[in-house]
């Protein structure tokens, strides 16, 4: 019957460390839209319709959800990470010593250490880049005139495609680290200690909280594009890509 336990748990630990991939969640990880028309028109619109003076019939923006591709990609990090959090407070019951045998997997076990010590230096600077960019910008009201909005919107465009510069260039230089860190977890989360796991999950989380920051640089914008967008519309006003 112990046998039988440890075989699945042996192919539990196989199955999670294939579904979890931090260097293809990297990859997916999406930029900010190109535009606030784009945005705009990408997001999930809640409307109410209303007859204008003229007869026409107008649809106010009364709320609004962000993309699907927004969206999905936000649950799967969360997901990740309560995933994480669920199996190291499954751990935390342990009260069984930590022992690495193997002089092979100890190494790992640094390497890996040092690995995301070190994709999270690399991506500090970005972050630091992104946080420079248009960090006063704040969305016009419906109550401004169709100029005043189209141009905030248009200066949004402008922050937009310099926070993907830097995105797209972190994203080249934090892949060959975060491949690494996925092959040391791939190996390493088969060790069946608990304290050994934690300390494992500890390091995977570094790229995870990499991902969730991009994430807010992408949703504050795409926020603030969407919104511009909903300015626009709820005043009238003529909204296009650009």
């Amino acid at each position: 019957m112990k046998s039988n336990i440890f075989w699945l748990l042996v192919l539990l630990s196989i199955k999670t460390s294939a579904q979890f991939n931090v260097a293809r969640l990297l990859d997916q990880a999406p930029l900010v839209p190109v535009s606030f028309g784009t945005a705009y028109m990408n997001s999930k619109l809640v409307t109410k319709s209303e007859m204008l003076d003229d007869g026409r019939e107008f649809k106010r923006v009364k709320s609004w959800d962000p993309s699907p591709e927004i969206s999905k990609f936000d649950d799967l990090i969360n997901k990740h990470v309560e995933k994480i959090d669920a199996r190291a407070d499954y751990n935390s019951f342990s009260l069984s010593n930590s022992t690495l045998d193997s002089k092979e997997d100890k190494e790992y076990l640094h390497l890996m250490d040092k690995v995301s010590d070190s994709l999270y230096s690399v991506w500090k600077n970005y972050y630091k880049k992104l946080s420079t960019i248009g960090g006063d910008f704040y969305p016009l009201s419906e109550e401004f005139g169709c100029d005043e909005i189209k141009a905030s919107g248009l200066k949004l465009n402008i922050i937009a495609e310099q926070k993907n510069k830097i995105l797209i260039e972190a994203r080249i230089q934090l892949k060959p680290m975060f491949d690494l860190v996925q092959r040391y977890f791939n190996k390493l989360y088969l060790i069946q200690d608990p304290m050994i796991n934690n300390e494992v999950l500890n390091y995977i989380s570094k790229p995870l909280e990499i991902l969730q920051q991009w994430m807010g640089e992408v949703n504050v914008t795409n926020g603030h594009m969407v919104e511009t967008g909903i300015s626009l519309n709820n005043a009238l006003c003529m909204i296009n890509a650009h």
